[in-house]
């Protein structure tokens, strides 16, 4: 392979999670989410925004100009930040669940439901449907769990007929 640009986040912390749409890529660094420009093709890429996160930013999906992040807290284990303008983002939509810190994430097409895996807890459930609809009356709230009955999640992915599929040790 030959590497055709680079981004380094301002910070001391390595990447945990990148995700690209586009002419924008999004990555978090420990505890930082960060927009970057793809519009070159090649070089290095120049930082667009940054926002703090409530912990490690674990994994990023991005659907219809929102970031959807597994945040690794045991007080909120999903945010969801607007990325309409990469430039300058807003203070991010705090999701708590009742279970351990965020692991990985997976949101439908219509950006209507999250699936979130938490790491694993002998008392909590690890994973969890949520409703980020904004014009849902249920929105931010937890609309099913599962406990993964002593697997520790690592990743989940939504299949179909209504199955969700969930992998770890």
């Amino acid at each position: 392979y030959l590497e055709v640009g680079s981004f380094d986040s301002s910070g001391p912390t390595d990447g945990n999670s990148v995700y690209a749409i586009g002419d924008v890529g999004y990555m978090t660094a420990g505890s930082t989410f960060y927009t970057f420009d793809l519009s070159s093709h090649s070089g290095s890429r120049t930082q667009k925004a940054s926002k703090a996160l409530a912990g490690t930013g674990n994994e990023i999906v991005v659907v219809n100009n929102k970031a959807y992040i597994a945040v690794n807290s045991a007080s909120t284990q999903l945010q969801i930040i607007d990325v309409s303008n990469p430039d300058s983002l807003p203070t991010p939509v705090n999701i708590s669940v009742d279970g351990q810190g965020g692991r990985n994430i997976s949101v439908n097409q219509t950006a209507t439901r999250a699936y979130l895996a938490t790491a694993v807890s002998g008392s909590q459930r690890e994973f969890f449907i949520i409703d980020v609809d904004p014009a849902s009356p249920s929105y931010q709230n937890t609309l099913g769990s599962y406990n993964t009955d002593g697997m520790d999640p690592k990743g989940v992915a939504v299949v179909t007929s209504n199955k969700a599929v969930i992998v770890g040790t």
